[in-house]
């Protein structure tokens, strides 16, 4: 099965992207693409996935891809697509260390972990990027917005 890994980053149209999956389930069954998403755990998407690993629950993560692999399969679909941008930085949202090294051994152990799930699948990982001007404009105008405001 190819599984394509949408992973972020924040603030690059991951909602977007995300909603329009979400909408466009039946148009993308059509091109052979599965879009695949708990709406019970984490909406139009599947962050749940960065809290497990970060969590250590390789059991529920195992349990979602297979799940998500059979029913593509069950399609007739050859393509799996998964959207979750808690993916890219999983120390940046769940670690308690402020330690850089630290967090690169726990995000090489995530990665390993993923990389063991998904072992004997084609694996394409999209990662957005956006200028770091911008990017922190975005987040401002967010946090700006959100309920509390910015406390900055």
């Amino acid at each position: 099965m190819r599984i394509i890994l949408h992973i972020g980053t924040h603030k690059t149209g991951t909602s977007s992207i995300q909603n329009f999956c979400a909408n466009h389930i039946d148009f993308l069954r059509k091109y052979g693409v599965y879009y695949a998403f708990d709406p019970y755990k984490s909406g139009r998407n599947a962050n749940f996935l960065g809290t497990y690993l970060s969590r250590k629950n390789y059991k529920e993560i195992e349990e979602f891809f297979s799940f998500a692999i059979k029913t593509a399969q069950d399609l007739e679909l050859e393509r799996l697509l998964i959207s979750a941008e808690t993916l890219y930085a999983i120390t940046s949202f769940y670690s308690d260390s402020n330690n850089d090294l630290e967090n690169c051994k726990f995000d090489k152990c995530y990665i390993n972990a993923l990389s063991r799930i998904l072992s004997g699948h084609d694996v394409i990982v999209v990662y957005y990027l956006r200028h770091q001007m911008d990017f922190c404009d975005s987040l401002y105008n967010q946090m700006v917005k959100h309920r509390d405001g910015y406390k900055g």
